[in-house]
């Protein structure tokens, strides 16, 4: 008896129980490894994670700590402000003119040389007090901007810190799916592994590299030193000691190169060493090319390293205005608005700017954005200030780029109108006269004397003083020196006004029913600056 013979039967397709155990082995060994990996960034994650918290409380605490140092630098400011402002007034109180009329009123005789040694000596005394203030205020400035720049490193630190554990956490969930497609071949069959095994591998090599790159990134880490260095810097810039801060600054600089803030403030101080009223009253007494290019290399530095920062941005726009360089100045400003374009004085610059190059339409319309904040002048001191600077840089436009001076006296006038808002009182500016009987500075103050004609008393007025601070420069108009209010002799009233660069010549302005009536000019010092 013979057996039939059989067809030959195909070999069944080898599913996932089938699988070869070498291929077993290498899925279970490539899952162990990414196992390894992810464990490993988790810990990085982690890690990552417990720096960010520990930058977020230090961040707060130096927040708490810088706050209550600023008020009280600027309550001893205050202090100061008050007690100068008493001295003054003692000052100017009627005493004993003579030892004569000593010896008369009371009967006492002097002894010169005793009554000198008592002069001295309280001369003394008040000088080693107003140094020891001055010093004490000094001080607190310096702590509260110290612990406002370390509070700002640390902000950054943190905000590293965040950003890394986020990416970390990223990594993890394409490890996750990468972990995912490898294991799944092993319930697949051997014609499907391919498309899985392929991909997964892939993203976890990806996420392997991508690891390593967040791992080397570096984390923010400032000298601390050069903090302390960059603060003293910027009090002695505010102090009016441009030299000592630029020496500051430079040691800063050497300390850590890579600390944007010192070189935005060396880019400052060059631009008052030069100009020593630029930062009371914008004076641009020193617009030289070298001067022009060496603050602008520090502010250049300082946006590299830092390109979000619309502060530097904007004082590199203004530098670029010292140099009449308009289409730069433009670029600079347009940059810096769209970091911040809620700033005033960004758009008062840019006005001014449109002004330089004629284009009106512009500067209206920047002028526009802030012309709410000009509805009354004494508002607040940052609204004066405001007034004062861009009343000032048209004037720089009016020399600089004569073509467009008549637009800017245009603007001038509009602005002045908006600011002192007077009542329309049917005047006659053309029966207005003004004289001016004196205008001087001496010891820190501005003495005013003017006699205005042709307009009743108690009508209301405004009168605005300009001053050009070197021969040559443009005028500029000190916030101090706008008054609105009625019309009253001007005789011998004194303006406090501290000014390293003396009035070589004044002007003073006097509008009536929101129009210019009448403007003269008077001679000023000899030049300081």
């Amino acid at each position: 008896m013979t057996d039939e013979p059989t067809e030959p039967t195909a070999e069944p397709e080898a599913d996932a129980e089938d699988a070869p155990r070498p291929y077993k082995r290498r899925v279970g060994i490539t899952l162990a490894v990414l196992a390894l990996l992810g464990g490993w960034i988790a810990v990085l994650q982690t890690n990552a994670a417990t720096n960010e918290s520990r930058t977020t409380r230090e961040a707060t605490r130096l927040a708490s700590e810088a706050q209550t140092a600023r008020v009280l630098s600027e309550g001893i400011d205050a202090a100061l402000r008050q007690i100068d402002a008493e001295i003054d007034t003692f000052g100017e109180r009627p005493a004993f003119a003579t030892e004569d009329q000593v010896g008369d009123d009371l009967g006492v005789t002097i002894d010169p040389e005793a009554q000198q040694a008592r002069l001295d000596a309280a001369v003394a005394e008040l000088d080693d007090a107003a140094s020891g203030r001055q010093e004490l205020a000094t001080r607190a400035a310096i702590d509260a901007q110290h612990l406002t720049l370390l509070q700002a490193a640390v902000v950054q630190e943190r905000i590293t810190w965040n950003a890394r554990a986020s990416q970390y956490e990223t990594v993890v969930t394409v490890l996750a799916v990468a972990i995912f497609l490898i294991g799944f071949t092993l319930v697949v069959g051997r014609r499907l592994r391919p498309p899985f095994a392929l991909p997964g591998l892939l993203l976890a090599v990806y996420c392997f590299g991508w690891a390593i790159w967040i791992y080397q990134k570096p984390i923010p880490d400032v000298d601390r030193t050069a903090i302390t260095r960059t603060a003293e810097g910027e009090v002695a810039v505010a102090e009016a000691r441009p030299d000592d801060a630029i020496a500051s600054f430079d040691e800063a600089i050497a300390l850590d190169d890579g600390y944007a803030p010192p070189h935005a403030g060396r880019g400052t101080a060059v631009m008052v060493a030069a100009n020593p009223d630029v930062l009371s009253t914008l004076a641009l007494t020193d617009t030289d090319p070298s001067v022009i290019d060496d603050a602008l290399g520090s502010l250049d530095r300082a946006l590299e390293l830092d390109p979000d920062d619309s502060k530097t941005e904007g004082l590199a726009g203004f530098v670029e205005m010292a140099g009449a360089d308009w289409a730069a100045a433009a670029e600079r400003l347009d940059q810096a608005r769209s970091s911040n374009d809620l700033a005033p004085r960004l758009a008062l610059y840019r006005s001014a700017v449109a002004v330089a190059q004629g284009d009106e339409e512009l500067a209206r319309e920047l002028l526009g954005e802030v012309a709410d904040r000009f509805s009354v002048l004494a508002d607040t001191e940052t609204d004066r200030a405001l007034v004062a600077q861009y009343l000032s840089l048209l004037e720089f436009v009016a020399d600089r780029a004569p073509d467009q001076a008549d637009l800017a006296r245009s603007l001038r006038d509009e602005v002045v109108a908006k600011v002192s808002d007077l009542p329309d009182t049917g005047t006659d500016p053309a029966d207005v006269e003004l004289t001016i009987e004196q205008l001087s500075w001496a010891d820190g103050k501005t003495t005013i004397d003017l006699a205005i004609g042709g307009i009743p008393d108690g009508q209301d007025i405004a009168v605005v003083g300009y001053e050009r601070p070197a021969p040559g420069a443009s005028f500029v108009q000190p916030a101090e020196l706008f008054a609105v209010g009625p019309k009253t002799d001007l005789g011998g009233v004194q303006i406090r006004s501290p000014r390293a660069c003396v009035a070589v010549e004044y002007r003073v302005d006097v509008y009536v029913d929101g129009g210019l009536a009448a403007s003269q000019t008077a001679p000023g010092a000899d030049p300081t600056c």
